[in-house]
């Protein structure tokens, strides 16, 4: 019984590779992009830094170690 288990999870995913239907990951891919070629000198609406803004910070941070 696992076994048909398991061949029926692994011909999902290998129908989901060659019709190229990820669940999403590329629109999410894209916004992660988007959200990163933004200018970083720009502030939240609320007045304080946007979440994306320290971890562009961090990461600067990490390189210049």
């Amino acid at each position: 019984m696992l076994k048909w288990i398991a061949l029926i999870i692994v011909a999902v995913v290998i129908y989901m590779i060659a019709t190229g239907n990820m669940g999403g990951a590329r629109d999410a891919t894209q916004n992660y992009v988007d959200v990163r070629s933004q200018n970083t000198d720009e502030k939240a609406i609320q007045g304080r830094e946007a979440p994306i803004h320290k971890v562009i910070e961090y990461n600067q941070q990490q390189k210049n170690k």
